[in-house]
């Protein structure tokens, strides 16, 4: 499975298993900077990460956390394509 994108804590008040609830707090630029890691670390096959993410997400009925990984493969794919820059005003739609 590809690395989460969503940032977690763990539940405090569990008694014996640990819940792990999502806490995102996730910027434009915090996004950009992800997406150029995993583009550094991984090249185009971060793409392939990105679309395994979403298909696993979907699978388990996660619309939010599948929604988050396509829009930072969208992202990765301006950065792989040469239309994002690393620093510098960015907008996503």
């Amino acid at each position: 499975m590809a690395p989460g994108l969503l940032i977690l804590r763990q539940d405090i008040n569990a008694p014996e298993s640990p819940i792990m609830t999502p806490h995102v707090q996730i910027t434009v630029e915090d996004i950009r900077q992800i997406a150029w890691t995993l583009v550094d670390l991984h090249g185009p096959q971060a793409i392939g990460y990105a679309d395994e993410a979403v298909t696993d997400l979907d699978g388990q009925g996660k619309v939010e956390g599948a929604d988050a990984w396509r829009a930072l493969r969208s992202v990765m794919e301006d950065a792989l394509a040469g239309r994002l820059d690393r620093t510098g005003s960015l907008s996503v739609h």
